[in-house]
């Protein structure tokens, strides 16, 4: 019996099951990470293959089988996870965790699908905006796990992606669910207007994605985004790594040098997140160590004078990048930690060319240990955590949404896991002539996470309509247009150090989701949900009220 369930639901490699099997492999496989080529196949049959196996395996629930058919196909999906080289084998148990939470997740959602097809318009679309609801509900669950929504496995198509121009990615995730459930309606019932109907829902995406058009230029911008290459035991000293480390001087010394063999002047540079170790503010350059290093570049003979002091003074992270925007005449956007009082923070900092004034971006989307301590209030946790991976303590979350103005444009800004999460991105740049992600991949080595990140930043440029200039530690480093397509990219690399130049055009497409978000599909999906529930309490009284006046006659 397979995963000792019932024995109507047998062992999975028998002939039965092959159209289980063939439809989660597909539906896993779709993901752009893998095969985005099967998606134009996938998004039509991958789900009504689903339902077609319920139908002949002649199950009356669908609990179990559609949530180990999720799991399947969310350990497949989110596999890059398994990179363990910082995680720990603890870090499984997080995988395969969340893997079983979003598979129950689809169980819990495919008990309200009759099994017989034979539902309506609008029973079909309030079914496919509940998994609306229950994927928005992810960011207020598993510390906001957005990382895989349904509606990954369609973007493989550019005309599918651009539909999220309209209504997001859980719209299109509730698209694809719909479209699963309106085939399942066709082949139950053979009837030529479901047919119709099916091949207007099929076409619905590529028709909204007109609705989407480009305004005006807003700047002329030559940009430089940097990758280090470098994995978080290099860049941040550790004992028991310290053959690997590399000194935080020399770490600037190898951007600077790919800089100063760029020909045109730079408008803009752009580092990743946590870009240098021991944040921004930390006293870590000798003067010494930096007259040297000025000596070395040719600048003169000694580094100037910090604070107004008679003589420069011990500085951190933030003097070196105030002497990179003075030196090139630039904007330059580093990602660093920050103390303020006793509060940390992971944030981005603007350092414009002979200005004092820092502007300042603090994260907003904390990742669970790595950035802070999720149930610290279970007793023994948060010492168990600091033993198993050395944690000091949290970071704090930021509250600005506020975009950057500086010579040339304005920019928003996120930080690394805030990609996946549409409706921050929207209110960061509401008034941006493009995107600045910052990010670090490294924690992840030799994994799919770079590729699985950068997908999220294309569906944010799409929903948007916005340029999104992307600075990743060891990649992927792009840009991405108001389209979605790649206008530069550097290959992924944890031993190169790179830079990614570009002259953009920058302008904005405008759309129906920067301009109302989420507020359609909710007003839409509790409206339906709540005449749905309306409906079926009626019905139920009129049962109750005609079962009571027989037993009154009976009497």
């Amino acid at each position: 019996m397979m995963f000792g369930m019932s024995s109507r639901f047998s062992t999975p490699f028998t002939k039965s099951n092959h159209l289980w099997w063939l439809s989660c492999l597909g539906v896993a496989l779709a993901h752009p990470i893998f095969c985005p080529q099967l998606a134009i196949f996938i998004v039509p049959w991958g789900f009504l293959g689903f339902w077609k196996w319920m139908d002949l395996s002649g199950r009356t629930s669908s609990f179990w089988p559609a949530t180990f058919w999720m799991v399947w196909i969310q350990l497949i999906q989110l596999s890059w996870m398994l990179s363990l080289r910082y995680m720990g084998p603890l870090f499984i148990l997080v995988y395969v965790g969340i893997s079983c939470l979003l598979g129950v997740q689809f169980g819990m959602w495919s008990q309200v699908i009759p099994r017989d097809g034979r539902y309506s318009w609008f029973e079909l679309i309030t079914w496919s905006l509940g998994w609306v609801l229950l994927e928005m509900g992810r960011e207020y669950i598993l510390s906001g796990f957005l990382w895989n929504p349904l509606g990954m496995v369609a973007i493989g198509n550019p005309l599918w992606l651009r539909s999220t121009s309209l209504w997001g990615m859980t719209g299109l995730s509730g698209w694809i669910l719909a479209l699963g459930l309106m085939g399942h309606r066709v082949i139950n019932t053979f009837r030529l207007r479901d047919v119709t109907s099916w091949l207007g829902l099929y076409f619905a995406p590529c028709c909204a994605a007109l609705i989407s058009y480009p305004l005006p230029k807003t700047a002329h911008v030559h940009v430089a985004l940097v990758q280090p290459a470098l994995l978080p035991d290099q860049k941040d000293f550790h004992l028991s790594t310290s053959s690997r480390w590399v000194h935080p001087l020399v770490q600037w010394d190898r951007i600077w040098t790919l800089l100063e063999n760029v020909s045109q002047p730079i408008d803009l540079i752009l580092f990743p997140e946590a870009a240098f170790p021991l944040g921004l503010k930390m006293p870590i350059y000798e003067p010494k160590e930096l007259d040297a290093y000025w000596r070395y570049k040719g600048w003169g003979e000694q580094a100037p004078v910090s604070g107004g002091a008679s003589k420069i003074d011990k500085v951190g992270n933030g003097y070196l990048a105030q002497a990179m925007a003075d030196q090139l005449k630039a904007s330059v956007v580093v990602g660093l930690d920050d103390l303020e009082g006793t509060q940390r923070y992971n944030g981005a900092f603007l350092f414009q060319s002979q200005e004092t004034d820092i502007r300042r971006y603090t994260k907003q989307i904390l990742m669970p240990v790595v950035e802070y301590i999720p149930w610290s209030w279970v007793p023994g946790w948060t010492d168990l955590l600091k033993r198993l991976y050395g944690i000091q303590g949290s970071f704090h979350r930021g509250v600005s949404t506020k975009p950057w103005p500086d010579r040339r444009a304005t920019w928003g800004v996120c930080i690394c896991a805030e990609e996946t999460c549409s409706e921050l991105v929207r209110k960061q740049t509401q008034q941006a002539d493009a995107l600045l992600s910052l990010s670090n991949d490294g924690w992840f080595p030799s994994s799919k996470l770079p590729w699985v990140h950068a997908q999220h930043a294309k569906v944010r440029a799409v929903e948007n309509g916005i340029f999104v200039l992307r600075a990743c530690s060891t990649g992927l480093t792009v840009i991405f247009d108001p389209w979605g397509q790649e206008i530069g990219q550097l290959p992924v690399s944890e031993t190169s150090p790179s830079i990614l130049t570009k002259e953009i055009d920058l302008h904005r497409n405008w759309t129906l989701y920067h301009t109302w978000g989420d507020l359609p599909l909710l007003v839409i999906s509790f409206g339906c949900w709540g005449w749905l529930s309306l409906r079926e309490v009626t019905i139920f009284r009129r049962r109750f009220d005609s079962r009571a006046e027989k037993t009154r006659t009976n009497f």
